[in-house]
């Protein structure tokens, strides 16, 4: 696997940032950078690995386009809420909002934060009354 594909397969699937894909990946920082760049070879079983990171979020992705979901929530980012991602999936944040906007691509489906309170009311309702 080059460096070009290393790079390219795991910002497909949403293990680009570098953190991301040390976690993921059971590597340093330092050599994500390096097979990125393609100063380092990609040994094959990080390449495996990196394989299964494709073939889970495909899966996940098709799994959530199927059960067209309504509303999908996501966390919003940043370090805390990345790192609760991980904590509660196995996944970085960057995954679940990818997948949630190729569900509202597909679909129409909602996203919103985790964090974020339920609306009172539905605010197409207003739209719809004109006011």
């Amino acid at each position: 696997m080059s460096g070009a594909e290393f790079r390219s397969i795991l910002e497909a699937c949403a293990h680009g940032d570098d953190t991301d894909a040390a976690r993921a990946l059971s590597l340093s920082r330092a050599m994500i950078q390096k097979m990125k760049a393609g100063t380092a070879p990609v040994s094959p079983a990080t390449a495996d690995k990196v394989r299964a990171l494709q073939d889970a979020y495909a899966d996940a992705r098709d799994a959530a386009l199927t059960a067209a979901p309504a509303k999908i929530e996501v966390w919003r980012g940043g370090q805390a809420d990345n790192d609760a991602s991980w904590d509660a999936t196995g996944r970085p944040a960057r995954w679940h909002r990818m997948i949630a906007a190729e569900c509202h691509q597909e679909h129409g489906t909602r996203i919103v934060y985790i964090d974020e309170p339920a609306p009172v009311h539905d605010p197409m309702e207003l739209l719809e009354q004109g006011t």
